[in-house]
Order: structure tokens, then sequence, then C-alpha cells
């Protein structure tokens, strides 16, 4: 994994942030007042656990024992360098990844632009007008965002490279997620999620999670999607209905499904969290910091953007096991094919990142 310009690389804070290291109490304290102590942090770390809330660097722990790793070796694996930066223009915002292509938005223009994962080449420039956003591919369709005054969603057909269809949805619709049978659509400003239906493209449900829905993650069982109201709403995708709310720390920003957990970045309070499923409660959480955002998972990992780097996140301890920096704030992030490809608007590249 060679890295054209020599971006610095490392392997974060795992030591000071893993969830479950704790300050010992000095052996020189009377008896009781150890016993006191120790009482007194289990508590604390109980609660921190429940609520959420963002607790200092390793204050409170995620069991190793209650959320397996996707892949048991991923906390040991080389920290990766970056490979290469193409420098597409345009504003990027967003990006997707399949086995062949990488699909990333350009605000400014009005476009997609396709990469060869390949080549690093762009191979098609695809006009969707209205300042696309948020996007999610597969190798049948490629679905775009268009917020407000928009208010809309594009089909993108990968076999074509043109938009197929246009569906009208919520007034500014921003991150999607796709399932084998359905698109969900999470809205910032009217507090719904949109469900289309890739057969037809047209909306089948409109679902009120009563919040700004900031981020949004689906499969099979359960759609999550985090809400400006600091909770994490779970949607039954079997009858549209909100089913659970968790509450999360301050400011979650976005969702995803790793290991055997639900995971949510807390930008307020530079934390990352843990929902197990099986509860519909936090089970714990670490310091991410700066302010993490877009989450992508792949090739065993779960990777987080945090302010100008992208950081390796260990599932089972809630750890950071390695930190690319990539010299511009991330506004994207996707993984295919043992790939992260990392998207920067402020200077209009993307970075791919061989895992």
């Amino acid at each position: 994994m060679g890295g054209e310009g020599g971006p610095s690389t490392g392997d974060g804070d795992g030591a000071e942030t893993a969830i479950g290291r704790g300050r010992r109490p000095r052996w020189l304290l009377p008896v009781g007042a150890v016993v006191l102590v120790a009482l007194a942090a289990a508590v604390a770390a109980v609660l921190s656990a429940r609520t959420g809330d963002g607790p200092d660097a390793g204050e409170v722990g995620l069991d190793a024992a209650d959320t397996p790793l996707a892949d048991p070796d991923a906390a040991d694996r080389p920290v990766p360098e970056v490979t290469t930066s193409l420098v597409v223009g345009g504003d990027p915002a967003g990006v997707a990844a399949t086995a062949g292509a990488v699909w990333v938005t350009h605000r400014s223009d009005g476009t997609v632009a396709r990469l060869d994962p390949a080549t690093d080449e762009v191979m098609a420039i695809v006009d969707v007008g209205a300042a696309p956003d948020g996007i999610a591919a597969t190798d049948a369709g490629v679905w775009v965002t268009h917020p407000a005054p928009e208010g809309s969603v594009s089909r993108i057909d990968p076999a074509t490279d043109e938009v197929v269809a246009r569906i009208p949805v919520g007034p500014s619709p921003g991150p999607v997620a796709v399932t084998d049978d359905a698109v969900w659509v999470a809205d910032g400003t009217d507090g719904t999620v949109a469900r289309l239906d890739p057969a037809t493209d047209e909306v089948v449900a409109t679902i009120d999670v009563g919040d700004g829905a900031v981020g949004v993650a689906a499969d099979d069982d359960a759609v999550w999607v985090a809400t400006v109201g600091d909770e994490v709403r779970r949607i039954d995708p079997a009858t549209d209905e909100v089913v659970a709310s968790v509450p999360t720390g301050v400011g979650p920003s976005d969702v995803a499904l790793a290991g055997d957990g639900v995971w949510v970045t807390e930008a307020g309070a530079e934390t990352i969290s843990r929902i197990d499923p099986e509860l519909d409660q936090v089970g714990g959480t670490a310091r991410l910091a700066p302010e993490p955002r877009a989450l992508a998972v792949g090739a065993g990992e779960l990777w987080a953007a945090t302010g100008t780097a992208v950081t390796r996140v260990d599932t089972a301890t809630g750890a950071t096991t390695g930190t690319v920096e990539v010299g511009a704030p991330v506004d994207g992030v996707a993984v295919a094919d043992d790939v992260l490809w990392v998207v920067t608007g402020a200077d209009g590249t993307v970075t791919r990142i061989d895992l």
C-alpha cells in the first residue's frame, strides 16, 4: 500500500480511548474509601453506558464479549496509507462504492462522477441537476438526494450512466440507505423517512421519526435513523413504524451497522456509541475526536470521518486502532472491495486508501 504524498498515519489513541480503561485508586487510601470509590465508578459506568452520555477517554466500557469483531484480527492489522489522491473538482460531497464503480456527488455543478476503481479514472459524468448531496449505490441502481428547494431523489442506471427516474420526497432529503427491496431516504427538515420501492420508483411509505433525520442505515431486519433530537429511532420494515427510540450522546451525525452492533457518531459530544440491537439501548460509548461524522463499513472494519482524517474503530472495544490523515475536512466515506474512498470537498479531492 504505497502512499503518494506521504501522509502521516498512526495508531491513534487506542490505549487511551479503549473503553473500560479507568484510573486506579492509590493503594494508600483507606480500605473504606477504596470501596466507595470503586462503587461510585461502577455506578457511573453503568449509567453512562445506558444513557449514551459522552465520557472522557477511558471512563466507560464496551463489553468485548457482547460485541464480537466482524473480523477477529481487525485490531491487529497495520494502519493503511493513502494509495492515491484524485482531483475531481466540483465541490464533491457524497460518495458511494460498489465492486465495479465509485460514485461521487458534486454540489456546485449538479453532477455525479463515476470512477473506475481498476484505473482510478473518471469513466462518466452524469448530469443530475439540483445540488446533489446524499448517495447510495448497488449494482442495480444509484440513488442521489437533492435537498431543498428540489426535495427529490434521482435514480441513475449504472448500465447506461443515465438518470432514469426523479422521485419527489420530503422537503430536504439527505442521507440514503438501500436494501434489496427498499430505498430509505432521511429528511433533515420535516423529521421523516421516505421508503421507496426500487421496483416502481415510487414512495410507498413516509414514516414520522419526530426530529430531523441526519443519518440512516438499514438491513432486512431494521432501519436505524439518527436524529437531531439526540436519539436514534428504530423502524420495523415489516410495518413501516417506529418501534424504539434510543437516547444517544449530543449531536448524532451518522449511523452504521458493524459487527453485531449499531454504531452512532456523536459530533457534539465527540464520541461514538454502540447500540445493542437486541436490547435497543446504548451498550457503551467511547471518545472519538475531533467531530466524528460520516461512517463506513467494509473489509471487517469500521471507519469514521474525524476532522481532516479517517479513523479506524475496533468494534469490540470502541478503541481507535489507526488514523489516516487526508489533509482536508472529510465530507464522505465509503468502502467496497477492500478500498476506503474519502471525499474532501474543500480541495475537490477523492482519496483512495487500500485496506
